[in-house]
């Protein structure tokens, strides 16, 4: 089982529903039981995801981390430790899931439709020697990160 799992707060959601429907793309190219993640604030827009995701027949839950308030500065302290705190629950619920693998997608990406399955052929092709693929496969939708590809596979 994979968990596919996402993190964000509400100013963050903004290119999330175009997202859900490439993660469902990539999982008619490579279909395994799979549970999507999301992590962030109780926000209307966070839940307007998980709607999106239910809507496309994906099984999603979504954790919301009491004190996951936006607030302080990209790339200082503030916002830093939130991100660690959300891919920490993120990846705490994967390993709660008894997931094999997870693919942990930043909230503005859009994974091309084949990105799944090849971060999973990477991860096959050695008899499992590496347990960590990551593939330069994801557009950032953010015109500051327009050039950046980034996308990975763990094993949780």
């Amino acid at each position: 089982m994979i968990a596919i799992t996402v993190c964000a707060t509400k100013s963050y959601t903004y290119a999330m529903h175009a997202q859900a429907e490439r993660v469902l793309a990539n999982l008619r190219n490579y279909w395994c039981e799979n549970k999507i993640v999301l992590v962030g604030d109780g926000s209307d827009q966070l839940k307007s995801v998980e709607d999106k995701y239910r809507s496309l027949g994906l099984d999603v839950e979504r954790v919301v981390l009491a004190d996951a308030e936006e607030g302080g500065e990209n790339y200082k302290d503030k916002a830093q430790l939130l991100i660690a705190r959300m891919r920490s629950a993120a990846f705490s619920r994967a390993r709660a899931l008894n997931a094999d693998h997870c693919w942990s997608l930043d909230s503005d990406t859009l994974p091309p439709p084949n990105a799944l399955r090849c971060m999973m052929n990477s991860l096959s092709f050695d008899a499992g020697y590496y347990s960590v693929a990551t593939c330069r496969s994801e557009e950032h939708t953010s015109e500051l990160q327009s050039h950046s590809f980034i996308s990975y596979a763990v094993f949780c």
